[in-house]
């Protein structure tokens, strides 16, 4: 008679190690809305299953409702079940579930592009699994300049909050590892200085344990119209769309000095806040000061220019 061999009587190091591919490079993004200029637009989404082998893309509006159903976990596994990723894996049995909730907060990139789903996430998720998460990717819609003095209310509030919220996730992400910080910057007049007021919220998490940053910076001078090369994932096959131009000479010097700049808020965050703003700015001061001199690009101060 031979004996029956399941799943559970293979040894605990070797179903870790099941768990631990199933949800490696996977990509759960829980979104705002479905506009044609959020995550719904094809050329976006292309770029997240490039990214990531297992993808989920979720609506806010049914991440609310598993607060009002009262789970405990901030992430219905079930509205993630299905055969096509591998989080089905959770809903085997319970014991299942509990081996493999560690694998799935640790190896699964959270993004997010807007402050509710995240705040939700932070308020909802247990600490304990807060703390296994390692890989964050966060898109932040800076305010524009008001037309009228009364709303520049709302621009301070709208800053406030990011500045809240990105603080308060670099407290309750202890091992976060691995960020992507996409800013879509709006600010009039755009300067680039680590001083700058749009700049502070992304350097809250200079307090994690970061191994990996990337940022990238999207201004009037730098958008996504552009044919630009940094603004996709390597081996993504870019959709050309009527509104994409070519990048010209001009675009190219500041697609350089944004990429510039980006390095020097990397810096910053890698060495967790240790190097001066001076020594992290360096490189974009001197780059500034040997090549682009002569220009007048009006987000360079003049000292930066010489």
């Amino acid at each position: 008679m031979t004996l029956k061999v399941t799943f559970f009587n293979l040894p605990a190091e070797v179903r870790n190690h099941i768990y631990g591919y199933t949800f490696d490079d996977s990509v759960i993004a829980l979104i705002s809305n479905r506009n044609k200029t959020g995550w719904k637009d094809p050329q976006h989404e292309n770029e997240w299953k490039e990214e990531g082998r297992i993808h989920s893309f979720r609506h806010a509006g049914k991440f609310g409702s598993y607060l009002v159903e009262g789970t405990k976990r901030a992430i219905r596994l079930s509205a993630l079940s299905s055969t096509a990723n591998g989080y089905a894996i959770c809903f085997a049995s319970r014991q299942t579930l509990a081996e493999s909730i560690v694998f799935l907060y640790r190896h699964t990139k959270f993004a997010f592009r807007s402050q509710r789903p995240f705040l939700n996430f932070l308020r909802v998720t247990p600490a304990s699994s807060l703390s296994n998460v390692s890989r964050l990717h966060l898109e932040i819609l800076m305010y524009g300049d008001p037309r009228e003095i009364p709303h520049m209310t709302f621009k301070e509030k709208q800053m406030k909050n990011w500045l809240g919220l990105w603080k308060k996730a670099s407290e309750l992400l202890p091992n976060l590892r691995h960020l992507k910080i996409v800013a879509q910057v709006n600010a009039v007049p755009l300067r680039f200085t680590l001083s700058e007021e749009w700049v502070q919220p992304m350097l809250q998490f200079a307090a994690c344990p970061l191994t990996s940053v990337e940022v990238r910076l999207l201004t009037t001078f730098r958008p996504r119209t552009i044919l630009d090369e940094e603004l996709r994932p390597p081996g993504l096959v870019l959709t050309v769309t009527p509104n994409m131009r070519p990048m010209s000479l001009e675009d190219r010097h500041h697609a350089e000095l944004h990429r510039l700049f980006e390095n020097a808020i990397e810096r910053k965050l890698l060495t967790h806040g240790e190097v001066e703003d001076k020594e992290a700015i360096r490189e974009f001061r001197k780059s500034c000061r040997s090549e682009y001199q002569d220009f007048h690009f009006p987000y360079l101060l003049p000292q930066q220019r010489g």
